[in-house]
């Protein structure tokens, strides 16, 4: 959901503007409005905790306004130089992430920038099955007719089109992660659903166990003056990796419990 701003900053008193919690503030425009007064280059700031950024420069008659892509999740400050007049700045607030559990139910909606939200709506039923032809929208709202209006209204704002409905499995962690010089990291080998919201952050974190797994080879190989022992270094990060992926598997398990049994 999506909470249009908009304010203006008057000549010499800076604008400072919280986002309210769990949310986050996009900066999108910035303009002069319809002001004849002359002016050199007012520069347009923007200041988060100690730090005081030059946004860009606004020029009455020949740079009346500014577009921005700028994204706040804390406190920031609007400022500028101009001394006789108002800038005004245009923005929206919106929900950075929310989740909503219930009996083997959950939604989940996230801001993904550029004014887009996505959705999930999470419903346990057996694999394969297909909704009528644009009927996805129409179950969706039958399934969740009774959740609160923060869930209804997501679902009808969102068209049928966009919809797609695709079947999440859950599978034990395996055991063999790789053979010889080849290996798996990322998605490829953790059973990661997206509500977990941490299928990029486990796969940096394989890959900088994975490189300092080869350069510990590497170096010691240098030192011994023998080839590298590839297939070593990898068992060796297989080894340092796969805790964490027994703890994700053990993470969902319980997070699904929780909803079968509330």
């Amino acid at each position: 959901m999506l909470c249009r701003l908009g304010v203006e900053v008057k000549a010499g008193e800076p604008l400072s503007v919280v986002p309210d919690q769990g949310n986050v503030v996009h900066l999108s425009q910035a303009c002069l409005g319809e002001s004849k007064k002359a002016a050199d280059s007012i520069v347009i700031y923007g200041k988060t905790r100690e730090q005081k950024l030059v946004l860009g420069h606004l020029i009455p008659g020949q740079i009346p306004q500014l577009s921005f892509d700028l994204v706040f999740d804390d406190e920031f400050e609007l400022s500028h130089n101009w001394k006789s007049d108002t800038v005004h700045f245009a923005g929206y607030q919106s929900i950075l992430y929310r989740v909503f559990l219930g009996h083997k139910q959950c939604f989940v909606s996230s801001d993904v920038g550029a004014g887009k939200m996505q959705r999930y709506a999470f419903h346990k039923e057996p694999a394969g099955g297909a909704d009528a032809p644009n009927g996805k929208k129409e179950r969706l709202l039958k399934i969740f007719d009774v959740w609160c209006d923060n869930v209804v209204d997501l679902l009808l704002a969102t068209e049928e089109d966009a919809i797609l409905r695709r079947d999440i499995y859950d599978r034990t962690p395996t055991l063999s992660w790789g053979k010889g010089n080849v290996t798996l990291l990322g998605d490829s080998v953790h059973a990661l659903q997206p509500n977990l919201g941490q299928g990029g952050c486990i796969a940096i974190q394989d890959g900088y166990q994975l490189a300092l797994e080869l350069e510990k080879g590497l170096k010691k190989s240098s030192e011994l003056g023998t080839p590298a022992d590839i297939a070593t270094s990898l068992r060796s990060y297989e080894q340092s990796r796969k805790l964490r992926e027994w703890l994700e598997w053990l993470q969902l398990w319980l997070q699904l419990t929780r909803l079968i049994w509330v």
